[in-house]
């Protein structure tokens, strides 16, 4: 796996890294959290969750092409909060579906 630290690399004009800038992730995170068990598996990360959602809402793609998608676009990465690039799968298409069902409807409307 390469690794490719975004630290001054991106363009900080890009359009995910400027809309990454006005979403609250602090407040989405709290929200995320409360509606996630405090027991059994840790939850996916919320940065990641939601930023697969939002992404696959802006592009209007499938679950399987948002995943490849953001496994082949440091920019949509970024997004998502990683801070370096990765190659390896990020999760399962389905463990998407799940989470979008679990936080549900009143998740992304707030």
């Amino acid at each position: 796996m390469t690794i490719f630290p975004f630290g001054g690399k991106l363009d900080k004009e890009n359009r995910w890294l400027k809309v990454a800038e006005v979403i609250p992730w602090k407040k989405l995170e709290g929200v995320y959290a409360a509606r996630h068990a405090k027991r059994g598996r840790p939850c996916k990360d919320s940065r990641l969750i939601v930023g697969l959602v939002v992404i696959k809402h802006m592009t209007e793609l499938s679950n399987e092409e948002v995943l490849e998608s953001v496994r082949e676009n440091p920019y949509q990465q970024a997004f998502c909060g990683f801070d370096q690039l990765v190659t390896d799968k990020i999760l399962e298409p389905s463990t998407l579906t799940k989470q979008r069902k679990r936080l549900g409807k009143e998740f992304f409307e707030e």
